[in-house]
């Protein structure tokens, strides 16, 4: 991240209230930006650490969908919609894979993948899925 971007921060340049206006307009105003010499260190590490918990694996089946609607020039609601559905397809490919392969409980195994809260978080364009 770029010490300018923390300058900025650090400088109050965000929107705050203003007293005596009224309350759309009292919070609005933006302070102008001030120039600051370049930074002899221009780079800080900072640490997401819930930014790369989910491996690139469960995105491709909504990525391939995605790039397939943007190929084929469809609009962004009906390319979330393949996505989803990319999605619920992969899952339900999944479960039936588990469902044949499992050597009992297999009942349960279908119950529990047919709930509403799996289905619904099967459809989301999520690793999660």
């Amino acid at each position: 991240m770029s010490s300018s971007i923390l300058d900025l921060v650090a400088d109050g340049y965000y929107a705050r209230p203003q007293p005596g206006l009224p309350w759309p307009v009292g919070r609005m105003r933006v302070p102008a930006p001030r120039r600051r010499a370049p930074a002899t260190d221009p780079r800080r590490f900072f640490g997401f650490p819930p930014s790369a918990v989910y491996a690139p694996v469960p995105y491709i089946p909504s990525a391939a969908a995605i790039r397939a609607a943007r190929a084929t020039g469809l609009s962004v609601l009906a390319t979330l919609w393949l996505a989803r559905f990319a999605g619920l397809f992969t899952y339900i490919a999944i479960v039936a894979w588990a469902i044949v392969r499992i050597p009992r409980w297999r009942n349960v195994l279908a119950i529990v993948a047919l709930m509403p809260v799996c289905v619904f978080q099967a459809a989301m364009v999520s690793a999660t899925e």
